[in-house]
């Protein structure tokens, strides 16, 4: 959070995280901190909400009011993937040219 962007977080106490394992709490931590590092670098967003669902798997959707973009899964984008495949997961990236940027993570 900064003074020009807004993070909001949704039901992130809903999440039990003393049963996910330390690999999946780092790899989650890492892939949405690729995604902040992106958004702060490339998109121009001021809110930033992210959203967990707990239900039989973890769901986290990433949403900003930046600029969007043509998806190009290269760098960050293909390592945040890699990331989320290594531990089981899938990783869906939505995005247009002036609509934000979007991603849904399931674990």
């Amino acid at each position: 959070k900064s003074k020009s962007i807004h993070i909001i977080t949704k039901n992130i106490s809903a999440v039990n995280w003393n049963k996910a394992s330390y690999v999946k709490k780092t790899t989650v931590y890492r892939v949405l901190q690729e995604l902040m590092t992106n958004m702060k670098k490339h998109s121009k967003a001021s809110i930033v909400v992210l959203t967990f669902y707990q239900k039989s798997k973890l769901i986290i959707n990433y949403s900003d009011n930046g600029i969007g973009s043509i998806i190009n899964k290269q760098g960050g984008l293909h390592n945040a993937e890699n990331r989320i495949k290594s531990i089981k997961g899938k990783i869906i990236f939505e995005s247009d040219t002036g609509k934000g940027f979007k991603a849904i993570i399931t674990i």
